[in-house]
Formats: C-alpha cells, structure tokens, sequence
C-alpha cells in the first residue's frame, strides 16, 4: 500500500504531493506488494523536501522545487527526483523502458509522461500515474 503524508498545506507543497500521488499510482502497478509513503512538506527557499518511506525501515529524500511552471511540469520534475530515488532503494531501472531495459525518464510533453530516454516519445510515452501494470508494446 502506498500513500503521500502532506505535512505542510502550501500551495507548493500540494502540487509537489498530487505529482508524488501519481508516481506512487505507477509504483503500485510495477511493485504492487512493496509499502511506500511519501512524506511531503514544504521547507520554503530550501524547496519541497520528499521523503520515500518503505515498508521495510528505508528511507530516502530529497528536494524538488515547485517553482519550475505549470503542476504538469512540477510532475514531471518530481517523477524524475522520485525516479532516482526508486533507481537508489531498487537497484536496478525504474520505471523500465519496454523493450530496452533501461529506465524511462519523465519528461514535459503534452503532460508529464515517461518516455524512452533514447529515442523519446516514437518509442514510448505513458502519462505519469499510467504507467502500465506490465511492460507492454511500445505506443
């Protein structure tokens, strides 16, 4: 079971914790069984500080800032921030690009989507909170 724990109620912080909400929607379709909360709160100039919070005792954190444009470019920045941190906790390519075994990055196109880091979009590209339940054909 995933979830995000918003400890500051800031516009800035809201946005950065609907981007993780999403993210953990694609956690939960790749590892459904593993246990993470994101602990979100806004620490002003300094950023939005995001903690990853696994079921087994790890953590990790980091900061992002919401500052960056739109709520669909603070996804996309936050699923990247999030990215490395899975990457870190899993060792191993998070979310994996189909068919390459690679990890997928986000990027801002229409919206934020993972997308093959590679040869981008023409290869693969789902919304970020979509990403499916299993490696499928590329889009």
């Amino acid at each position: 079971m995933s979830f995000v724990d918003v400890r500051s109620w800031t516009p800035a912080a809201l946005s950065v914790a609907e981007a993780a909400h999403r993210f953990l929607v694609d956690v939960a379709a790749t590892h459904g069984a593993l246990s993470v909360t994101a602990v979100v709160a806004d620490r002003g100039d300094a950023g939005v500080e995001i903690t990853l919070r696994f079921g087994a005792g790890k953590q990790v954190g980091g900061s992002v800032s919401a500052h960056v444009g739109d709520d669909e470019d603070v996804c996309a920045a936050v699923a990247d921030r999030l990215r490395e941190m899975m990457i870190d906790y899993l060792f191993g390519a998070w979310p994996e690009c189909p068919g390459h075994g690679h990890p997928a990055a986000s990027r801002r196109l229409a919206s934020a989507v993972w997308v093959c880091p590679t040869e981008g979009e023409k290869h693969f590209a789902v919304p970020v909170g979509r990403y499916p339940h299993k490696v499928n054909v590329p889009l």
